[in-house]
């Protein structure tokens, strides 16, 4: 790939959007959506990445105001000394530099997107033939929260599918499981119909998710917590619905521990829990080469994210459907416009770099903090 060879600074953007309906779940409820985004100005250009760290630490360790923390105190000025020893700077590269600092998959994230935006522009490449995309379509599934009222829940269900979303994933919990997936099968019994877990439960529960095992679902996703591998491999064992990780799955060595393990039947891939897109395209050749299914997971991310996303759903392991339905679902106000969902599928970006920046009209409103981080002059 072309380098890219000065940077002038970076920008972190902070903004707080609000969600349509609080977003219940078994990790916690949403009713506000932070995202800090990282716009990166170079000689070549301009580059725009999104972190997707939620409000609170209750899906991963980072959220959103550590995230800019890190950002700005760390990891912002470690890629400028990298890229000022080496006098350029590459999408691969960004995580070179970075291997020293534990953890922040999703605050690298932001990094490495920012910086391919700026490469693919320059190489004239669209996201997905950088990643190896195949598909011009790909099919897009669609998330309810936990909604304990069944006429609103069943109404929810009933939004989605008549939008075009054929697969729906439901939040559950200890508590709100059985009864209220059993509703909505009988509902749209020919419904593509999962749940995901968040890792609420226990193995004292086991019993409860065998019973799932009644309602023709086609995944449970991490019933259990993320260390706790050999649950979900004596789960499988037991359980006839195909067993799903996400919160377990943050780098290519996790894969391979669970496919040793047992412990999965596919994997939900979420770039920024992994530590970025070039990360994930890695994830998704181990579980092609292994025969395991995946399908990219969301984060409540804006359109910026979200369309980058459908450019890694088109690769060719992603044969489940992911987790794209539009922002403007689940938020009130969006920093872009996401390309239209059509009969439950939605087409592959294929202009130069990222598919969609921030518009800066909507920035200017939603903005809660601004901060420059020049180059130190050599």
């Amino acid at each position: 790939m072309i380098p890219f060879s000065w940077i002038d600074g970076v920008e972190l953007i902070k903004v707080l959007l609000r969600h349509r309906r609080t977003v219940h779940t078994g990790a916690g409820d949403y009713e506000v959506r932070p995202v800090v985004f990282v716009h990166l100005l170079g000689s070549d250009g301009e580059g725009w990445g999104e972190c997707v760290a939620l409000a609170r630490p209750t899906y991963t360790e980072e959220y959103a105001d550590g995230a800019l923390a890190v950002l700005e105190g760390v990891l912002v000025p470690m890629l400028m000394e990298c890229w000022s020893a080496r006098g350029y700077l590459t999408a691969t590269q960004v995580g070179e530099c970075l291997h020293r600092i534990r953890g922040h998959p999703m605050s690298k994230m932001a990094l490495e997107m920012a910086v391919l935006d700026i490469e693919l522009k320059t190489a004239k490449l669209s996201l997905a033939d950088r990643l190896g995309g195949t598909r011009k379509r790909v099919e897009v599934g669609a998330v309810v929260g936990i909604n304990t009222d069944e006429k609103g829940l069943l109404s929810e269900v009933a939004v989605l599918v008549e939008k075009g979303y054929r697969r729906v994933k439901m939040k559950i919990m200890p508590g709100f499981d059985v009864c209220p997936t059993r509703k909505v099968r009988e509902e749209f019994p020919d419904l593509q119909l999962q749940v995901d877990a968040n890792g609420s439960y226990t193995t004292s529960q086991i019993p409860e998710l065998i019973a799932l095992d009644t309602l023709s679902l086609s995944l449970l996703e991490q019933p259990f917590a993320d260390d706790d591998l050999l649950s979900h491999a004596e789960l499988r064992k037991v359980m006839s619905t195909p067993i799903c990780l996400d919160e377990s799955i943050r780098s290519v060595n996790d894969v391979h521990l669970a496919i040793a393990l047992g412990a999965c039947d596919s994997l939900c891939v979420k770039p920024g829990r992994v530590g970025g897109y070039l990360s994930a395209v890695a994830i998704h050749d181990v579980c092609v080469g292994a025969g395991m299914p995946v399908w990219c997971g969301g984060m409540y991310e804006t359109a910026v994210a979200r369309s980058a996303n459908v450019s890694l759903a088109s690769l060719p392991g992603f044969s489940l459907p992911s987790d794209l339905e539009a922002p403007s679902d689940y938020l009130e106000v969006d920093v872009a416009e996401m390309l239209e969902v059509r009969y439950g599928e939605i087409d592959v970006p294929t202009s130069y770099g990222l598919p969609v920046w921030p518009d800066e009209d909507i920035l200017m409103q939603v903005a809660t903090e601004r901060r420059w981080i020049p180059v130190k002059k050599q």
